[in-house]
Parts: C-alpha cells; structure tokens; sequence
C-alpha cells in the first residue's frame, strides 16, 4: 500500500452522486491559499475491452495500449470532468487510465509527477493500492445498490458525504489545509492527560478536533489516579467520541488516527491500538457509553487496562 499524506481522495458509490461537483466546490474553495492539482483516475479491465461507465463510450480507455497512460487536461469547459476541474482553478489537472491489474504502476507515477503539490483526485479504485490524507465518499440519497468498485473500499471512508442532486444535504465536509496536511476536524474531542503543559501537543491536535481538553495533574496522578481524571474529561466533553492521549504517548500521527477513526461508526465503546508487543496503552477513543465501565476501574484499581477493556465493546486497530 502507498502512502500519500497529501493526496485527497474522493470516491463514490454510483453515477449522478456529485464527485465532481464536490471537488470542484473544494479546488475554488483553497484555491489561491494553496495550489490545487486535480487527477481523475479511470480504471480499465482489459484492452480493447467496454468503456468502463457502461455503453459504447468515446473510445479512449479501450485503445489503451500501454498498461497506463498519464495525459494532461490544458482546456477549461464542462463537457468533460477534467475541464470542470481545470475550469475550477485546479493548477493542474491530470487524467490516468490504468489496466486494473497495474494500478499501483500508474498511481505511483500520478503521485511522481505530483509530488510537490497538493493532489485532489477522484477514485474509488485508487484506495486499494493507495492509503491518502483523507478519503471521501459521495453517494446520491436516490440511490439504492453500490456499484462493486465503492463496496471494496466503503469501509476506509473517513467521511461520507450525501448529495441530493443539487447540493450537499447540509453534510458538505469542513476539507481545509493545515501544517502541510489535509485537516477534515472530527466530530469529537481531544482529551490530553498531562503531567503538565502540553499547549504545543494541545496545538498539533486543535486542527483535527472540535473541541480540547488539557487535564493536568502532578506526578502523584499519575498510575491510578490517571482514571479519574480521564472520566472526568469524558464526562464534560461536548461530544459522544473523545480521543484520549497521555502527553507523552509514541507514535500518535494523523495516519494513525485516520485509522482509529474509521472505526468509530461500528458502536465500539473504546477503540485502541494494538502492536505487535500488545496493546499500546496511551491513547484510544472512548465513547461518553463507555463511562460506566470505566468507573468500574476507579472502584476495582485492581483491574489493569487490558482486563478494563475487555469489560466494554473494544475494537482493536493495528498501528504500523
């Protein structure tokens, strides 16, 4: 898998579900801030084979002769999705047709030739030999089947976004650039439980979050009386998912907590790490239904995280 911190990904889960459109509204939105280069990536089985959106087609991907073909949209307009990019303001725009089976080939030489911006790029395939900044999929509220190509990637969405055929049903994602970084803030808080200060972790992490929460305490809170403090924080929390970091936790990077939160619509109560030494004990998100079982660890101090964890609906993601 390919990793490319600076790609945002947008796919969809059918025709008409405003892919486009959204990108498009994005490229106006942070043009002049930051130069946008967009990419539209079209997915071929075989050569000479049907047009990929159904149809006769216009012919182009089936005389693909090569196993991709990378080319360049230098004309604004709307007939195409490209120049609807480029018309948008897209510093670039680019178009790859790539046989299925070498995707990975095409979409390491999209990201060469985009290495020195930040990419917008429409795909649902992409995702399976890509892991991006961020991964958006749209879908229309008329839709009643997902096409194969959304299906396998459905679950590594970091936000779903609804079209109604005109606008965005009042879900259009808050998409920003920040620190060199794609920032989408989640629907959560940050709860850092510090020794003391921690405003340079409480800054990186404000970007990414709708709300802080810096709990300090002195070198005896720490061990047991670390759980008090955590509940407490959950407790007055705006929010039902509330990310959980110790001030001095390895390894936290926005890669990683992409992957935490893509967990975070299955009903866990708490979602951690897990290495290969075991479970990674300084961060984690805990929903505020988890509160009740974590006070069971207030009340028993006996009970080490692991054996608390079992005690509530855990999901575990490997960190790599």
């Amino acid at each position: 898998m390919i990793y490319a911190p600076r790609m945002l990904l947008i796919g969809s889960t059918g025709r008409h579900s405003g892919k486009t459109l959204l990108a498009c509204d994005l490229i106006k939105k942070l043009n002049g801030r930051h130069g946008i280069i967009a990419a539209k990536v079209t997915t071929v089985q075989e050569r000479n084979g049907s047009c990929p959106r159904g149809g006769e087609g216009c012919g182009v991907c089936s005389d693909l002769t090569d196993t991709y073909c990378l080319t360049e949209e230098t004309e604004p307009g709307v007939a195409k999705d490209t120049q609807r990019l480029f018309a948008a303001g897209a510093e670039k725009v680019l178009w790859l047709r790539v046989l299925r089976d070498h995707l990975a080939e095409g979409a390491a030489k999209l990201l060469e030739k985009t290495r020195d911006g930040f990419l917008l790029c429409e795909s649902n395939s992409l995702r399976t030999v890509v892991e991006p900044g961020l991964f958006l999929l749209c879908r229309s509220d008329r839709e009643v089947s997902v096409k194969a190509s959304a299906a396998a990637v459905e679950s590594l969405a970091d936000f779903r976004v609804t079209f109604n055929g005109e606008t965005f049903d009042g879900n259009c994602p808050a998409v920003d650039i920040g620190g060199g970084d794609w920032v989408l803030p989640y629907d959560a808080a940050a709860v850092i439980l510090a020794q003391r200060g921690a405003a340079e972790q409480a800054a990186s992490l404000e970007p990414h979050f709708r709300q802080v929460i810096l709990s300090l305490g002195g070198q005896a809170q720490r061990g047991y009386g670390l759980l008090p403090r955590m509940v407490s924080a959950i407790e007055a929390s705006r929010h039902d998912l509330n990310f959980v970091v110790m001030h001095d936790a390895p390894g936290v990077d926005l890669r990683g907590l992409r992957r935490l939160f893509r967990e975070a619509g299955k009903g866990y109560d708490a979602i951690v790490p897990i290495t290969p030494d075991g479970v990674e004990p300084s961060f984690g998100i805990f929903h505020k239904r988890a509160i009740p079982g974590l006070r069971a660890g207030i009340e028993e101090p006996e009970l080490d995280l692991q054996r608390l964890l079992t005690r509530l609906r855990t999901g575990y993601v490997e960190q790599t």
